[in-house]
Formats: C-alpha cells, structure tokens, sequence
C-alpha cells in the first residue's frame, strides 16, 4: 500500500471518528414556541440544556437560544401537538452598500478616503443650515446638498434644492434603528440620538461600521434628515463587520417591544438588514406590528454579483405587515441593483445619498443601497406621526396614507417587475382632509372584521385585492 492511499485511509478515520462524536453534539438553535411556556416546562428544559433568556415577543411568540442535541428534536417530534419547534440561529447581515460612485462605510465608520476625483468627505454644520418658516407650518430648507432629501418634497422635477417639511418635524416620535449602532455624539443628531441597547456579545456601545449612524441621519439628521425633531434609539443588533445572529435580532426586537409599551409614544422600527426567507423572522415582525409599531425594511440590493432579485426572497423585506422600501437613482429610475417584486410597497431615493459618518462627530458622506431609501421612508412615516399625533395613527393606516400620499407613476424601468411605481413623498400636510375626516370603516368580516381608513376607489381596490389574495394594501 502506498504512503499516499495509506494517508488518505488514515484522514478518511479521522473524519469517520469526528462525525460520530459529533452526531449528539449540542448546537446553536432556537426553541420557538406559539403560546406563552409554563414557568415548569422553561425549567425542564433549563435543567437538561445551556439556554439563554426567554425572549418574549407578545402572547403568541416566544424564543429560547440554547444549545440543543437531536433528543430535544425527537422529543418535539413525539409531542408534535404542542406547538412548538427548533430553527436554525441563522446569520443575519446588514444590506451592503452598492459600489458605484460612493467610497464603502467598511473599516473605520466610513471615512475611509473616497477614489481619486470624488473630493473630501463633507463637513457638517447644523448651525450653518438656513430654514425659513413659511405658511401652514411648513419649513424650508435651503441649499440642500443630499439629492434624496431634495427629491421626496417634489412631485416633479427639475429639483429646487430646498426641503420643505411640516414644523412638527417627527417631535415626540422614537424611531429604532435596528443596526450596527449609531454615533449618537455626532453634531447633526443635536442630542436627540440615545444608545438603547446593545444585542452583540464583546462590541461597544457605538457604531463602528457606519452603517447604522448613516441610517439615522437620513431619519433625523438637522442638515440631511427628513424628521429633523425625531427621537434616535440605537438597538446594535449587528455587530462590527454588519453581521448578527437571529438571535442578536429577536433581543432587539423584544427591546423595541418593551419600550414602546412603556413609552406609550409612536415608534418606527427602521431594519435595513436581511437574510434568507425566514418563517421567524417574518413572524416576529408581525408580531412588532401588532404592538402598533411601524416596521420598516430595506428590499435588498440584488445577488453577490448586483443582479436584482425578487424581495418575496428575503426577510424582513417580505414580512407581510412590513412597509418594504425599494430604491430609485438621481433620474428617478428603479436602481438597477435594487431589488423589486410584489412585496416592495413604495421606492425611496437610494443611488449617492447623503448622510452621516461615524468616524467623526461632523462628517458626512455619499452611500447608495435600499439600506438607505427605508429611513428616507421611516423619516416621512415619523412627520405624519407627529403631524396627526392626536389621530392615534395604526401601522395599518400608515400603510394605507403613505402610499395614497406617494408620487405615482413617475419611477421608469419597473413595467415587468410587479412593483408599484410609487415613490416616496414628504408633504404630509397634503393628508390633513383625508386623515382628518377618515372613518374606520368594517367591509370585510372574513375570521374576524377587518377595519380600513378607506380613502378613495385606489385604497378600497387595494383593500379588496388583499383579501382576495392577489397583493394590495394589508389593513387589520
């Protein structure tokens, strides 16, 4: 026998020897249960197994990490009428910014020096920013430098290079940002930035990677913000290379829960993250919402290789009560990267935006991903919050008035990918007959009333296209 066939017998035994002793081996997994587990039952498992905390996510949702063997799967199996099961604590991973005319966010909080050509980064100065207040309450800001900022007020082009927004300006609404962290030192948050928490194991309290700093500043920067008023939660589910577990994800989720039934106030959670299709993933969002949190998710921005893909694909994106955002370039086309399909519910600008960084407290940068045309969404949603605070505004209706309020066909390149050509749109002022004098009315009763603020023929076809299964606008 030769020294070759003998090795390769040898590592043949060694693999054989590590697979046996590794069949029962306990991993990472999830133990999901659809109704609240008896304190006895936490404890059985507790005694047999390494857990973490039970994280609860209303009546219906709850999740135990732990370190599980196959005799906790055949245990499920023979008591399959407890509804109950094991997944995978898979990988989660923020939406990567597209390389196009932008330098990346990877490294340093996004001051890594741009290509030749593209000039320095930009400074931030909220002192410097003019605003003029004008009639009906509306603000305007001049001298915009961010595109998208400048886009989501317009109806129509050429851009004016003036944002105008209502005075309320997101005041008394908390937005989540479901991220890598924010800078919350940084100039252009005025102090309105406040770490929640952080989910990542051995990571500071601050935002290393960009991501989620440049997020918030679309959401509620003074210079590039849309809700210049807004409160910024920092919940670090990723951790400094943008990546988390499932696990990571559902503790932030749980936290954003807790606060806003404490808090009592409007909340958006903003999750410019995704993954694969995911049963839990899509129900714990769902389970957000019904807790009257507005949840709002970045479609996705295609394959490896920039090739765009179905957001029906992935999670959060295709969470049927997720207000999911594609993006548009500066030509108000659909961004080639961008995902698309049936489960987008409105496009935002996402190609070379501006926002902050958080390598410094006063700098600022150009980005382009669906990462950053959802805030640009949660930034409008936070104005019509604040601006028909007294409205007691639901996720279902928020749905519902921000894609009547939405720029309709204006977007080009979408006629074969089912999406809807709506895009973003900021005036929410424009919503004061309609929401003023809504009523919620039953027209359905199909297990249950299902209740709408119907406006128009537009929303009630939507409506009737939900409950027929077809798509359309959800509303509960």
């Amino acid at each position: 026998m030769s020294q070759f066939t003998m090795s390769l017998n040898y590592s043949f035994i060694i693999l054989i020897v590590f697979l046996l002793n590794n069949l029962n081996a306990e991993s990472k997994k999830l133990l999901v249960f659809t109704f609240s587990p008896s304190l006895g039952e936490i404890e059985h498992i507790s005694s047999r197994y390494n857990v973490s905390k039970l994280i609860s996510l209303g009546d219906n949702l709850h999740v135990l990490p732990g370190e599980f063997d196959s005799e906790l799967h055949e245990t499920i199996k023979l008591e399959s009428q407890k509804d109950w099961w094991v997944t995978e604590d898979i990988v989660v991973r923020k939406i990567n910014p597209v390389n196009i005319d932008q330098f990346e966010d990877i490294g340093n909080g996004g001051c890594d020096p741009p290509p030749p050509g593209m000039g320095g980064n930009l400074s931030v100065d909220p002192g410097a920013v003019k605003f003029k207040n004008i009639t009906n309450g509306i603000t305007v800001q001049s001298n915009v430098k961010s595109w998208g900022l400048d886009r989501i007020d317009q109806r129509i082009r050429p851009l004016s290079k003036t944002y105008n927004f209502e005075q309320s300006a997101g005041e008394g609404v908390d937005v989540y940002v479901v991220d890598t962290g924010i800078n919350i030192n940084h100039v252009d948050f005025e102090g309105r930035a406040r770490w929640g928490l952080n989910a990542v194991p051995d990571t500071v309290d601050n935002d290393l990677l960009g991501h989620g700093t440049f997020v918030a500043g679309i959401i509620g920067g003074k210079v590039y913000g849309v809700a210049k008023k807004v409160n910024l939660i920092a919940v670090k589910c990723l951790d400094d290379r943008g990546e988390g577990t499932l696990n990571s994800i559902l503790y932030g989720f749980e936290y954003v829960m807790k606060q806003h039934n404490a808090t009592k106030r409007p909340a958006i959670a903003n999750l410019s993250f995704g993954t694969e299709r995911n049963k839990l993933v899509d129900m714990a969002v769902n389970q957000l919402v019904s807790a009257g949190i507005i949840v709002v998710a970045a479609a996705g921005n295609g394959d490896e290789y920039g090739r765009p893909e179905d957001a029906c694909n992935s999670s959060p994106a295709a969470s049927r009560l997720a207000i999911t955002v594609g993006a548009t370039s500066t030509n108000d086309t659909i961004a080639s990267w961008s995902n698309r399909g049936p489960c987008i519910t409105l496009f935002a600008p996402g190609q070379s935006v501006t926002s902050d960084l958080a390598c410094t407290n006063h700098n600022a940068g150009v980005e382009s991903g669906t990462s950053f045309s959802a805030p640009y969404v949660s930034g409008i949603i936070a104005l019509m919050l604040s601006k028909y605070k007294e409205s007691n505004l639901n996720p279902q209706s928020i749905m519902i008035y921000l894609t009547q309020l939405a720029t309709k066909d204006v977007i080009r390149g979408l006629p074969k990918t089912r999406s809807p050509n709506l895009l973003a749109y900021s005036q929410v002022q424009e919503l004061e007959e309609v929401i003023g004098g809504a009523v919620s009315d039953k027209i359905f009763g199909i297990g249950g009333t299902i209740v709408c603020h119907v406006v128009g023929v537009f929303l009630l076809i939507e409506a009737i296209k939900f409950v027929l299964g077809v798509g359309g606008i959800y509303c509960a």
